[in-house]
């Protein structure tokens, strides 16, 4: 068995993985799941 670390993350992924522009897309992800989690799916 090999000791791995777990790190917390900062709670944006992009910023996680290094994304330069990480809070624009953070946003984005943000307001594109509020538009789907409001939208009604065609059955």
């Amino acid at each position: 068995m090999t000791d791995e670390k777990v790190i917390r993350g900062s709670g944006n992924v992009f910023a996680d993985l290094g994304f330069a522009d990480a809070e624009e897309r953070q946003t984005k992800l943000r307001l594109a799941h509020a538009i789907n989690t409001e939208t009604p799916r065609a059955v």
